[in-house]
């Protein structure tokens, strides 16, 4: 076993996300540390359908093209789209899924990248890139996910 080199806050003081490649050790990382916390893990189908505060009847599900184009998290009838990224900084090559699924369905709604940039902004053809604190935040309060 190896020491970590993360600094994470103590039992009780805040929330927070904890991003990285699968299978390297951060749920048991989470479990060891913090064993009465809440945990909620949004790659779960059925948590994100839970705390999208979405309609009753609304489907969760992913989208995706033959060739391997896919978008991460597709609610309802396409009314929003979520591509989650472990960057510090999206770039075009990120957005991939989010652009083809929006040329192949013009009629989808908000479309969103949630990952570690430090501040939310909108790119030139309207999609969403919210820190992952921010989308927590705003998926928490309801906002995403509203009817069109």
């Amino acid at each position: 076993m190896f020491q970590r080199a993360l600094s994470l806050p103590g039992p009780g003081q805040e929330t927070f996300f904890l991003w990285g490649p699968r299978q390297t050790g951060k749920s048991t990382l989470l479990k060891q540390r913090y064993p009465q916390a809440r945990r909620i893990d949004l790659l779960k189908a059925d948590e994100f359908r839970r705390y999208a505060a979405a309609p009753e009847g609304d489907e969760l599900s992913y989208w995706r093209l033959a060739g391997g184009t896919e978008v991460d998290f597709v609610l309802g009838d396409m009314r929003l789209a979520v591509e989650a990224k472990a960057s510090a900084r999206i770039a075009g090559n990120h957005l991939k899924g989010l652009r083809s699924l929006a040329a192949e369905h013009p009629g989808v709604g908000r479309r969103v990248a949630v990952c570690l940039e430090p501040r939310a902004r909108l790119t030139e053809d309207g999609i969403d890139v919210l820190p992952a604190t921010e989308f927590a935040r705003r998926l928490w309060r309801g906002e995403l996910a509203r009817p069109a």
